[in-house]
């Protein structure tokens, strides 16, 4: 019953927050949840909370992540893919050795190796968090591949350092060998297994589809369970990273951009709908849980009579500044070595670019993976000895994802004003007005042999301009969505029509007449579905 209640209580916080929101413009929705999570620990009916990390991987993580890889600009994502694998791993591992030697050598009580796995456990960047800044300034296209490609591959490395760092932390033991094949094995093993899924996926849904045997129902339940059980199957069964192996089908996926006809568009629509409910929910949930944790994970080391809470903030503020200094540092060293698409030679750091360094600095907020991850360290040794300084490395990691996340959410806006100035909206606008163009060019030259083929180009048109227009704002997803339902109501009605004159006419052709009138009603089962 506790976990039930629990459940609806954080259920509950997510529906505030998100009225909340409304009335602190300047806040962003995940500080505001964080808020209120905390808040709710001192509530007398919220249940306690403990997070059980392999569960809060495959339940929150999984399927946001999923979604986030199908929906990014693949175009946009490849275009900057070594500069977020650079970030995703190269900057993960530089992290980890300089937090652990700055924390070790300030802080001698804590362990190299413990050291180490702090931060590990800081490299990975929060995808949720990094999704949601868009919306508060006024980043590039560029910038915001940058980062959520960063976000996407950046937790197997983090996962994997943090791993090997406990496991010399616990037993005294570490192969450096054999932690660099782990990780190439878990990198590599979870985005190829990925891939093989997501033809697989692909295959299936498409072969469904063509038989006639696709439903509402059965292609949502189908899509939903897909990263829970891809992300149980690489992790238990593959033994390769589960976070890449979503990731790696999420960006394959595409059964939901072909085929035609008013049964799969509603489909899509319910689909579309379904996931916007499920993603705020379990967006909010991480936010909501992360609050609920916070205090307990910091109250143990700042009530320790034994341990100098001076210390503990002072520890807090250099591993902040040595994550953001090591992160612009990074980010500005691959900037300028990287060449410039058009010329194909390095360009100079001017201002402009040297800001748009420390966009992609304060982007990148720690978060829910850091907080798992760092809770999941052991409370003895190998010699059932104490972790040494378990609770104080668990105040320092909350105490940085606090730190990176308000200026995430403060700084952020004043570097990068969203002034409403970007030029990617008339640059839309021009791409939308040629599609269009092209569409009605398309329509002109549509012939009975190539009629069903040219109307599958100017569908693709078509949902292309959709996209674009909600960008930019253009279309009400409200009355867009509505006026597709009305849609489907005409079709209903003329199809009736069209069966009812079918009944009432005699045909000479009896065969014709019962194929029309059978055409017509599975078309009717399938709008009434």
């Amino acid at each position: 019953m506790d976990t039930f209640t629990l459940i609806l209580c954080v259920l509950a916080a997510v529906v505030l927050s998100s009225f909340l929101s409304r009335f602190l413009p300047k806040i962003s929705t995940p500080l505001v949840q964080i808020a209120l999570g905390v808040l709710a620990t001192y509530l007398p009916f919220f249940p306690d909370t403990e997070l059980d990390p392999e569960l809060f991987m495959v339940l929150f993580i999984a399927p946001l992540l999923y979604l986030e890889a199908h929906e990014i600009d693949k175009s946009a994502l490849f275009k900057s893919l070594k500069i977020s694998l650079s970030l995703a791993i190269g900057l993960a591992i530089a992290t980890m050795v300089a937090v652990g030697f700055t924390v070790h050598t300030f802080w001698p009580a804590i362990p190299l190796a413990a050291a180490f796995a702090l931060g590990a456990a800081l490299g990975p960047t929060d995808a949720v968090a990094v999704s949601s800044l868009g919306k508060e300034a006024a980043l590039t296209q560029r910038q915001l591949s940058v980062l959520k490609g960063e976000s996407l591959f950046n937790d197997a490395s983090g996962i994997v350092g943090f791993q090997f760092s406990i496991l010399a932390a616990v037993t005294g033991v570490f192969s450096f060998g054999e932690a660099a094949g782990e990780f190439v094995v878990s990198f590599i093993g979870g985005t190829l297994f990925g891939l093989a899924v997501g033809l697989v996926v692909n295959w299936l849904f498409e072969t469904i589809r063509s038989l006639g045997w696709e439903t509402t129902t059965t292609r949502i339940l189908m899509e939903l369970f897909l990263p829970f059980l891809l992300y149980l199957a690489a992790e238990d069964i593959a033994h390769v990273s589960g976070i890449l192996a979503v990731v790696a089908c999420g960006l394959l996926i595409r059964f939901d951009h072909t085929g035609i006809g008013p049964n799969v568009a509603r489909t899509n629509i319910v689909s579309s709908s379904v996931w916007a409910v499920l993603s705020f929910s379990l967006n909010g949930a991480v936010f909501i849980l992360l609050g609920m944790l916070l205090p307990d994970a910091m109250s143990r080391s700042w009530e320790d009579p034994g341990v100098s809470n001076p210390m503990l903030i002072s520890v807090i503020l250099l591993v902040a500044l040595v994550v953001i200094a090591m992160r612009f540092l990074w980010v500005a060293a691959v900037l300028r070595v990287t060449k410039d698409q058009r010329t194909g030679r390095r360009r100079r750091m001017t201002p402009e670019r040297w800001r748009s360094a420390a966009v992609m600095t304060f982007g990148g907020p720690k978060g829910t993976i850091t907080l798992s991850l760092m809770l999941t360290i052991p409370f003895f040794t190998a010699a059932d000895d104490l972790f040494p300084m378990r609770d104080e490395l668990i105040f320092i990691a909350s105490g940085v994802i606090i730190v990176t996340l308000l200026l995430a959410n403060f700084l952020l806006p004043l570097i990068a004003p969203n002034r409403g100035t970007d030029d990617s909206h008339e640059i839309t606008e021009i791409t939308i007005d040629v599609l269009r163009r092209t569409v009605e060019e398309l329509t002109q030259r549509i012939t009975p042999e190539n009629r069903r083929a040219v109307l599958m180009v100017i569908d693709s048109y078509t949902k292309r301009i959709t996209r674009l227009k909600q960008r930019i704002g253009g279309v009400d997803p409200h009355g867009f969505e509505q006026l597709q339902i009305d849609a489907l109501y005409w079709e209903k009605d003329f199809i009736k029509e069209r069966l009812a004159a079918l009944r009432a006419q005699p045909s000479p052709d009896d065969h014709e007449r019962d194929l029309g009138i059978e055409a017509c009603e599975r078309m009717l089962d399938q709008i009434m579905d």
